[in-house]
């Protein structure tokens, strides 16, 4: 959702002969596999580059149940990541479940399912185009309206005889493709106030629903 983020690559392998030599500095033993004794290649859960005012940033990010970072043989790892990524001059950062606000967590679940169009079928076209133009038109007409987003959908709904939840499953898709922006991070986003939902106008793809 971090409009600055331009590409994630996941399970990013490291170099073997970098990694051996860090643990080997370090004192650690480095991950081998049990039954060859072969020497793995190791690997960072995500490694994140971001693009702000035209600078190209990277950050590489290792996730791992808060309860397994007691485990020595968990640091020991990490520790091997860490310098890693430190030799590079990257940011490396731990995350565990512990980092995520439980109701971000929860808003971006709820909005998940309807990230991806490609496997909907339209009933006929521009039937999600039309959706998305009478929510985007009321949002931008909301004046002082404190009216909850569910509800506003339900309106539409009834206003343009449109199957019940159709404007709800069109908003969904515009928050989780960013065309619709707002504080995801609410208990209850789908009674999220129309007043505090504004229009992103800086993306392209807002073309396809104008």
């Amino acid at each position: 959702m971090d409009e600055t983020v331009i590409d994630i690559r996941e399970q990013f392998a490291l170099s073997r002969a970098d990694t051996i030599r860090i643990a080997s500095v370090l004192g650690f033993k480095h991950p081998k596999d049990p039954t060859s004794d072969t020497k793995l290649v190791m690997t960072t859960d995500l490694v994140i580059t971001y693009k702000n005012a035209g600078k190209v940033t990277y950050k590489a990010v290792s996730i791992k149940p808060n309860a397994h970072l007691e485990k020595p043989r968990t640091k020991e790892k990490l520790k091997i990541e860490e310098v890693y990524w430190l030799e590079r001059n990257i940011k490396f950062q731990i995350l565990t479940e512990h980092d995520i606000p439980l109701h971000l967590k929860r808003s971006l679940q709820w909005l998940r399912q309807y990230s991806d169009f490609s496997n909907f079928v339209e009933p006929r076209n521009g039937y999600f185009s039309k959706l998305a133009q009478n929510l985007i038109v009321r949002i931008r007409h909301k004046g002082s309206d404190e009216s909850g987003l569910a509800d506003t959908c339900k309106a539409l709904d009834a206003q343009f005889a449109d199957e019940p939840g159709a404007h709800l499953m069109i908003a969904r898709h515009l928050l989780s493709t960013r065309l619709l922006q707002t504080n995801l991070n609410r208990e209850q986003i789908w009674d999220t106030p129309i007043s505090e939902i504004k229009v992103n106008k800086k993306l392209d793809t807002f073309r396809q629903f104008r």
